[in-house]
């Protein structure tokens, strides 16, 4: 078996899930930890001629060997194992501290766990390791082993030390862990969102057709694609401005999203186009009645930059027909619906269909 391999139980691992993969290389290596600690602990206790105590201790090669096969088989339960292997592995350390008699082997080993438990699961479960070992250790040396108070905390310092330096590292990476979350947010914005009008653009315009789509095939629901164009535009912009054009496209979002229901997908795909997605209506008449309130929502003219702007919208309707899941026929088809709006003197709609197409 490769180390590598070994490391991971057997998963693979995205690029992107590196945190997922450091905590089972920790987990593993935790695993091989107590491992060689309870190997220490079984040749202490043979060349103590203590066979029975030896034997009880090949119980945590057990445990060990169990965890790491459960590992293996499923990582439905990994977060509970790593609860689990954090108390098996305080239990071998305090069993560990309790062989030997040596209180900086025993305070080297609560280290590991401490940091281990850092990384595995957070600051909270850390602080409570580091509690729990705290006292441990100043229980074992000064009852079983009779060190004085002064001994400890000497001996503790190193252990101090690396707790303190825990805590800062994670706060610190919490920190950078917040600002790359917030990073990844704007980035995933930034591409599925349009700069001007802040709606979806055309990649997740697509992204939601096909998941509508999808849905729509499992529950029959009913869909139908809008596809808008601002009549004349290029002339608002060759006359006014791209500036004031800007504004107009704002103007019109927010015009004709204030008249659609938090379940429909309003999007600019670009240019002066917009598109809808209407979902789950009952008959035709319903998405018609949502199209007749952007005529009306467009018939007051615009005031911007001291000047009034009339802007009206040619709308291409696709109602989208059973066994038809193909997207690029559904935005063609509501396309050509729009231009013939258009052809038909502009500031109306059209109802296009689909024939024999999928």
């Amino acid at each position: 078996m490769r180390l590598p391999s070994f490391l991971t139980s057997g998963y693979f691992f995205k690029s992107t899930e590196y945190e997922m993969k450091l905590k089972y290389i920790l987990f593993n290596l935790m695993l091989l930890f107590n491992a060689f600690m309870v190997g220490i602990m079984i040749f202490v206790r043979i060349s103590q001629q203590e066979y029975t105590q030896a034997f009880a201790d090949g119980i945590y090669v057990l445990f060990g060997v169990i965890t790491f096969f459960l590992a293996r088989r499923s990582q439905k339960y990994f977060e509970k194992l790593i609860i689990f292997v954090i108390l098996y592995s305080y239990l071998v350390t305090t069993a560990s501290l309790l062989t030997i008699k040596n209180p900086f082997v025993g305070i080297a080993w609560f280290i590991v766990l401490l940091i281990i438990s850092f990384f595995l699961k957070g600051t909270k479960t850390g602080m409570i390791v580091f509690v729990v070992s705290q006292i441990t250790i100043f229980l074992i040396g000064i009852l079983k082993w009779h060190y004085s108070l002064e001994s400890v905390l000497i001996a503790m310092i190193p252990y101090y030390s690396i707790f303190f330096f825990m805590l800062f590292f994670e706060k610190r990476n919490d920190e950078y862990k917040k600002i790359l979350e917030k990073q990844k947010e704007e980035f995933k914005h930034r591409a599925e969102y349009d700069s001007l009008t802040n709606i979806p653009n055309r990649v997740l315009f697509n992204d939601r057709l096909k998941e509508y789509l999808k849905r729509s095939k499992r529950n029959s629901e009913k869909i139908a694609v809008c596809f808008i164009d601002i009549d004349k535009f290029k002339e608002i912009n060759d006359t006014y401005g791209h500036e004031v054009g800007d504004i107009v496209l704002q103007r019109v979002t927010q015009r004709l999203r204030s008249q659609i229901r938090e379940s429909d997908t309003f999007a600019r795909l670009g240019g002066d186009e917009f598109a809808i997605i209407i979902n789950d209506f009952h008959k035709r008449s319903d998405v018609i009645m949502i199209i007749e309130k952007f005529f009306k929502v467009m018939e007051e003219e615009f005031s911007i930059k001291e000047q009034t702007i009339c802007v009206t919208l040619s709308i291409g309707i696709i109602f989208v027909p059973e066994n038809c899941y193909n997207i690029d026929i559904l935005m063609n088809h509501a396309d050509q619906a729009m231009y013939e709006a258009k052809k038909s003197g502009r500031n109306q709609y059209s109802i296009g269909e689909i024939y024999g197409e999928a």
